[in-house]
C-alpha cells in the first residue's frame, strides 16, 4: 500500500537480506506501515505485524480480517474520510493509500491513467491477509525479552526525516531499545540511513529523489539494513 517512507520498491531485496535468518523463525515488523516488508516476509516464516497508529492498524486489521478496500475513492470521499473515527478503516485507507507520496493529511493523490485507490487495495488485501497476527503496539513501550523463535525487524521514522502524524519520534531512544532486544540474543535488522556503533551493515540503496524547492537539484541518499545480534544473519 502506499505509505509514506513505504518500501514497496525495496521489500523484495529486504527480505532476501534477511532470509537466512528468518526461515524457521518467527518475525515481528514492529513499525509495520504499509505492510510491504510483512507481506513479503510472510513467503518465507510466520510475522507478526504491528503499529501504534491506531487508524492504521483498524484498517489492516479489518482488511486482515476480510473487509475488502474500495477500488475507488473520489476527491469528495478523500476529504470526507478525515472525519471518521480512527476505527473506521475507510479513512486510513484513504490518508495513505490514496494520498500523494503515501503521507496522512497530504493532497488527493492524481496520476493520469492511474488508480491509486485500486493499487493499494490489491497490494493491502494480499499483504495484509499473509500476516499471522496484526496488533496496535509501540515498540517502545514493550520490555525487551528473549525468545528464540523470534527476529525483529524495524522500519521506524528516519531521523531528520518527515515526521508522522503521531507526533516526534525519539531516535536516541529507539536505538537504545533496539540495542537492549539485541543483547539479549534477539536478532534486530533497522532500516534507516545511519546508526550508532554496533551495527553492522547488511544491505543498501541508492536513492535519488528531486528537491521540492529546487526540482533541478537531486539528492542522493543511501538507504541501509543494519543488523545486531547472534551470528546467525549470514547475509
Amino acid at each position: 500500500m502506499r505509505y509514506l517512507g513505504g518500501k514497496q520498491k525495496a521489500a523484495g531485496s529486504l527480505v532476501a537480506a534477511m532470509a537466512p535468518t528468518l526461515r524457521g523463525r518467527v518475525l515481528w515488523d514492529a513499525f509495520c506501515g504499509g505492510l510491504n516488508v510483512a507481506g513479503k516476509a510472510a513467503e518465507v516464516c510466520q510475522v507478526i505485524a504491528s503499529d501504534r497508529d491506531p487508524a492504521l492498524i483498524a484498517l489492516h486489521r479489518a482488511v486482515h480480517s476480510g473487509w475488502d478496500p474500495p477500488a475507488s475513492v473520489t476527491e469528495d470521499e478523500f476529504l470526507a474520510a478525515r472525519s471518521l473515527p480512527d476505527s473506521d478503516p475507510r479513512k486510513a485507507f484513504a490518508a495513505f493509500g490514496c494520498s500523494f507520496g503515501g503521507k496522512w493529511g497530504s493532497a488527493y493523490a492524481r496520476g493520469e491513467g492511474r488508480n491509486y485507490a485500486a493499487e493499494s487495495a490489491r497490494s493491502l488485501t494480499r499483504d495484509a491477509r499473509r500476516c499471522a497476527v496484526i496488533l496496535q503496539l509501540d515498540f517502545m513501550t514493550v520490555q525487551p525479552f528473549f525468545d528464540p523463535s523470534l527476529v525483529i525487524y524495524c522500519d521506524p521514522p528516519y531521523r531528520g526525516t518527515t515526521g508522522y502524524r503521531l507526533g516526534a519520534f525519539d531516535s536516541d531512544a529507539f536505538w537504545t531499545r533496539a540495542a537492549e532486544w539485541a543483547a539479549l540474543g534477539v536478532p534486530v535488522f533497522v532500516s534507516e540511513f545511519s546508526a550508532p556503533q554496533g551495527w553492522s551493515v547488511v544491505w543498501t540503496r541508492v536513492q535519488k529523489a528531486r528537491m521540492a524547492r529546487k526540482k533541478d537539484v537531486e539528492a542522493v541518499m543511501v538507504e541501509k539494513l543494519f543488523y545486531r545480534g547472534p551470528s546467525v544473519c549470514n547475509t
